[in-house]
């Protein structure tokens, strides 16, 4: 059960305010919050994991639309009654926000501009990235919520144990290191296939299993897919080469990707090493990471890779 998985923590948000005014410095600048929040925004792909992680509810964050009640499962049962006022995710509404009277927001993972940073500090104390677009990640947005409500030890906290959590899945499940793992989206319209190379923030999950990126037979010869993201187009198919392959894609798209041709030319996918991702929780935490989520999704995920392993022959 992936929820017997997600370890506990105090869901009060107390502790001293001696810390505060304190200061925590971004892209954009330097921002002071001068005392502890309390009605706090969260915007990005998962701010309110991190706020709910360090102890507090946001009172708005953006609706997850492809979720039962546009909240992550791994927030239902700590969001509780009334629910946040929920955003439409691809935009930012100011007018709202500033009728909901916050006294922070976080706005980390949604790579806002200078121009929207300075629209919300007009409403309230805002935490923006630190690092530049393609390189922040949940880490960065766990820490720099610690830091916002005064709870860097927390955060600190919630980092170690994800740690530990990849050393414990890695050390049970050592059939999976060292294999090659093709991971990415299909993309019907763009007819091809998304994957995510070695350096991707995307493969992460993958890589702390041990695992290594898909080869990609090109004009130079064969190579480890190392970008960020390699759209392989379906005629280019057959030129990858990996033990298993990874694919999110919407339940209704099934028939279609189960018949695509040049698919089923790939050893992996004739020899059962196809895993199919179409619940999105699990492509979730690779797109969109945090403490929750990996908490959440990573015993799904592996027991997908095990299965899937163990069609193909790989898990000896």
């Amino acid at each position: 059960m992936a929820g017997a998985t997600q370890q506990a923590r105090a869901t009060s948000y107390r502790g001293s305010d001696d810390q505060f005014p304190l200061r925590v410095e971004h892209i954009f600048g330097e921002t002071v919050i001068r005392q502890r929040p309390q009605r706090v925004v969260a915007l990005g792909w998962s701010a309110e994991d991190s706020l709910i992680d360090l102890g507090l509810v946001p009172v708005a964050m953006p609706r997850r639309q492809h979720f039962v009640g546009g909240v992550y499962p791994w927030n239902v049962d700590r969001v509780g009654e009334p629910k946040p006022y929920l955003f439409n995710d691809m935009m930012i509404d100011f007018e709202q926000i500033a009728a909901l009277k916050p006294d922070l927001i976080i706005s980390v993972t949604n790579y806002i501009t200078g121009k929207d940073y300075s629209r919300l500090s007009e409403i309230a104390p805002t935490i923006a990235r630190q690092s530049p677009v393609n390189a922040v990640d949940w880490r960065e947005e766990l820490r720099l919520c610690g830091a916002a409500l005064g709870r860097d030890s927390d955060a600190k906290e919630l980092l170690s144990s994800i740690v530990d959590l990849f050393e414990t899945a890695r050390t049970q499940n050592m059939s999976l290191a060292g294999l090659r793992i093709a991971f990415g989206n299909y993309m019907p319209r763009q007819r091809g296939l998304r994957i995510h190379g070695a350096s991707s923030k995307h493969f992460d999950i993958y890589r702390r299993l041990g695992m290594k990126a898909a080869i990609l037979n090109g004009p130079q010869g064969p190579r480890e897919m190392e970008k960020e993201e390699t759209l392989i187009g379906f005629e280019a198919i057959p030129e990858l080469e990996c033990d298993l392959l990874a694919l999110w894609f919407p339940g209704d798209q099934r028939d279609e990707v189960l018949g695509n041709e040049l698919l089923q030319t790939l050893d992996c996918v004739r020899s059962g090493g196809f895993v199919q991702f179409s619940d999105p929780a699990l492509i979730w935490a690779a797109y969109a990471a945090s403490s929750r989520s990996l908490q959440y999704t990573l015993p799904l995920i592996i027991e997908k890779l095990n299965g899937a392993a163990a069609r193909a022959g790989l898990d000896q």
